[in-house]
């Protein structure tokens, strides 16, 4: 495990699967071990969910509906991220979120990229304005 331990609000719906997934999951002929591990996602043996069953999911998903080629957890754990910090979330929320410590180096692994965007994003604005002779710069060309 890669991340601390954390609770997570549910809506209604959600906490309703949740809850039936876990009274489903308790069925001992389907998961013969689930009842021994603390972790809600398990393979079919009821040991927790290895990152490898993980992926295999996500293959079966992407093989399924070739639409969704480049989904994976990654893919879907770092556009969270991503759609957090263009809406200037809060950073220990975040962290929190994600599971991570607040010293830890993976909040600016992820923001890097938006930082980027942005960073970009104001640059071509800056050119824009000095070609159309604005307010930073002359009329060039």
């Amino acid at each position: 495990v890669k991340t601390k331990p954390r609770t997570l609000s549910m809506d209604a719906e959600l906490t309703s699967a949740v809850e039936n997934w876990i009274f489903d999951r308790a069925n001992k002929s389907k998961f013969p071990l689930a009842k021994r591990t603390p972790y809600l996602f398990v393979n079919r043996y009821g040991k927790p969910l290895s990152l490898r069953g993980c992926s295999k999911i996500f293959e079966q998903l992407r093989n399924a509906h070739p639409d969704l080629k480049p989904l994976s957890a990654h893919v879907l754990r770092h556009n969270r991220a991503e759609i957090w910090f263009e809406g200037k979330g809060n950073f220990t929320a975040l962290c929190y979120f994600m599971g991570w410590t607040l010293d830890s180096k993976m909040y600016w692994v992820y923001a890097s990229r938006v930082i980027a965007k942005e960073s970009d994003a104001h640059q071509f604005q800056m050119q824009s304005k000095m070609l159309m002779g604005g307010e930073h710069g002359s009329n060039i060309g």
